[in-house]
């Protein structure tokens, strides 16, 4: 969720109320704290997170590969090529556990 939040944060005009909304959140609070907390993550040198019992996972290479999959799905929709745009923010939660647990 947190990543979800950051991404919302950064691809979109959301407000903080808004993406608590769109995630299932009622406090904007919430995605507040996940947006400050993956942007200290991405400010260290080392952006690997241990996962407890799923070992660790690098934080800006989830955020790259996201982003840029995000943006290509928003192209294709742009030019017609996918008229139904299946991404939403469960995708992003179905990719695994790690990510949920930042």
């Amino acid at each position: 969720r947190s990543i979800a939040s950051y991404l919302g944060r950064n691809l979109t005009s959301l407000s903080f109320q808004e993406l608590a909304n769109a995630i299932g959140r009622k406090n904007h609070s919430t995605v507040h704290a996940a947006v400050k907390r993956v942007t200290e993550i991405l400010q260290q040198p080392d952006t690997l997170v241990k996962i407890k019992n799923s070992g660790t996972i690098d934080v800006k290479e989830v955020i790259d590969q996201l982003t840029w999959e995000v943006r290509s799905k928003a192209n294709e929709c742009a030019k017609g090529e996918d008229r139904e745009l299946k991404w939403s923010w469960a995708r992003i939660y179905g990719l695994g556990e790690a990510d949920q647990r930042i």
